[in-house]
């Protein structure tokens, strides 16, 4: 499955912008890296990433948050997209990334989008390796509910949609009421990462 791509030409420091939502079913993603240098995660596998659920008005926006990276102090993007769902309620996808002090050598300008269509996040500039890794955050509430036999993962996309798990410290997931927390993801470069669904632990080799 091929997801995420969007090119930016306009970079607006520190704030929220409202985008149109990011089709990731007809675009490839930005980034090249389907291994990179000091990842010990299990290579590509297959799957699916999790959708949103449909809206029950208008498709929401995704959003777009720029800040400058400086190499002496931490800097945090966080964005939320909330809208009301056909069937349950309110959903949220809120993200919060944490980029630690000493993490690039130049000051260095770093866009986040938070897809409105599936549960990715995609980071710029394209191919961005940190000397110390950064930190993701991530809450979605009132997903469509998926069975506990399902097998789902915190996952950096490659360029051919396929998934390599990712570390971090926590993950709560409520299948029944389509809700998962991510605590301190590990994110060591970027571009593209989400939560993918599979029905078998052997598929992630």
């Amino acid at each position: 499955m091929i997801v995420l791509g969007l090119s930016f030409t306009l970079a607006i420091w520190g704030c929220n912008v409202a985008e149109p939502p990011v089709d990731s079913l007809q675009h490839g993603i930005i980034g090249q890296h389907e291994n990179p240098a000091g990842n010990t995660n299990p290579g590509p596998s297959p799957g699916t990433l999790l959708k949103l659920p449909r809206p029950l008005l208008s498709q929401p926006n995704s959003v777009r948050v720029t800040k400058l990276v400086s190499p002496s102090g931490t800097t945090i993007l966080s964005g939320t997209i909330s809208y009301v769902t056909e069937r349950f309620g309110t959903a949220m996808f809120d993200v919060k990334f944490t980029v630690p002090g000493g993490a690039v050598s130049d000051t260095t300008p770093v866009t986040m989008t938070i897809d409105s269509s599936h549960a990715v996040i995609e980071f710029q500039p394209e191919g961005l390796q940190f000397l110390k890794p950064a930190l993701l955050d991530v809450t979605l509430i009132n997903l469509d509910p998926f069975s506990p036999r399902e097998i789902i993962k915190f996952v950096y996309v490659t360029s051919s949609g396929g998934f390599v798990s990712q570390d971090f410290e926590k993950i709560t997931i409520s299948g029944n009421k389509g809700n998962i927390m991510l605590k301190k993801g590990i994110i060591n470069h970027f571009s593209a990462y989400g939560f993918g669904r599979l029905t078998s632990e052997e598929n992630w080799h």
